[in-house]
């Protein structure tokens, strides 16, 4: 569902008991900068936006949207945040409105393995098939994979009166990981993932590598990890981030001038990377040292040149933990790019292997 049937938008309330309404309100423009205008008391996602009353002990709320899984997202993240600030009475955070009550979570769809294939040794791409997919194909590159127990049917999660989620338990426990979007075709019902191979392999990998086809298989989102348009751009990762770089060089306009520095083991891991012929591809390799410990990439990236003159900027990267902080501090403190020009993003952590593409 979309919008109600006379056209006008879904509407939600709630009203939150909370002691300190105002620094709720101040700490939600700090998690949310992007998004959140504190002087109107207003804050933006996707489709939808949230207006916020400050009452005495109370914070009154109201997100309308045009779309019925921007609303629910807009609502669990307000629950989210409230039921975790200090002084909230948890049990008031209860909407009234469009989706109260129905356990459904309108961002969330069951889907099942359609296709594989093998974009190079350690890179396979999974076709993932379900139904109502148009809102994963526009905002955000992220989406949240849902494994459920090998041998068991799933358990999907459902909404609470809050809009969050009720996760099942115990041995309906489901596994979560988070992957980039590669490919999106909502007229075809299908989207594709790439997981990169690596050993141990962990549970995503495994379930890409060996599933049947019509394996179940559950997707919440998007959200996050795009690139926006610029003049001038920096892409840097490691193959986790080769899907985002991947779909951002596609994205980006046929003007775009800048760099993409990938880094991987060898020449087997590079893949054809169609995009703007003014930005420079370059493939850095590890040779053996273990992924995680290379430096090649932050050297890389450190020994580039500035934009022209006047041109617009984005600096993006996907790393593992230590490269994400040295690439971060690259981004605000050395080239001293704005919260809204960059985007570094830590895509997994050493000891910790298995992570989001």
């Amino acid at each position: 569902m979309d919008k109600l049937s006379d056209g006008s938008p879904l509407r939600a309330t709630t009203g939150i008991a909370i002691g300190d309404g105002a620094g709720f309100l101040r700490h939600l423009a700090r998690a949310y900068p992007d998004g959140f205008d504190r002087a109107a008391g207003r804050m933006i996602m996707g489709l939808a936006s949230a207006e916020f009353h400050l009452e005495r002990g109370r914070v009154s709320v109201t997100v309308t949207s045009a779309d019925a899984g921007d609303l629910g997202i807009l609502k669990g993240l307000i629950a989210y945040q409230a039921q975790n600030w200090p002084g909230t009475d948890r049990a008031s955070v209860v909407w009234t409105g469009d989706g109260a009550g129905s356990p459904v979570l309108p961002h969330l769809r069951p889907m099942v393995l359609a296709g594989r294939e093998w974009v190079a040794p350690r890179l396979c791409r999974i076709w993932l098939e379900g139904s109502d997919l148009t809102r994963f194909s526009r905002g955000g590159w992220h989406v949240r994979l849902l494994l459920p127990p090998q041998g068991r049917a799933p358990i999907w999660p459902h909404a609470g009166p809050g809009a969050l989620p009720v996760w099942p338990e115990g041995p309906d426990r489901l596994d979560l990981r988070t992957y980039t979007l590669r490919h999106v075709q909502p007229e075809k019902g299908r989207v594709a993932i790439d997981v990169v191979m690596h050993e141990p392999a962990g549970r995503m990998m495994r379930w890409a590598a060996t599933s049947e086809f019509g394996a179940p298989i559950g997707m919440m989102g998007p959200g996050g990890g795009e690139v926006p348009p610029a003049d001038w751009v920096i892409l840097a990762g490691d193959e986790t981030a080769l899907p985002a770089i991947a779909r951002a060089l596609e994205t980006l306009p046929a003007a775009t001038q800048g760099h993409a520095l990938i880094e991987v083991e060898d020449e087997a891991d590079e893949i054809a990377l169609p995009g703007p012929a003014g930005i420079r591809v370059r493939w850095l390799y590890r040779r053996g040292v273990p992924a995680g410990l290379c430096t090649r990439l932050c050297e890389a990236v450190a020994a580039l040149n500035g934009p022209p003159a006047g041109a617009s900027v984005f600096a993006f990267s996907g790393t593992e933990f230590t490269a994400y902080t040295a690439l971060r501090a690259e981004f605000r403190k050395r080239r001293g790019l704005k919260r809204q020009q960059h985007l570094a993003m830590a895509y997994w952590r050493r000891g910790q292997m298995e992570g989001g593409a």
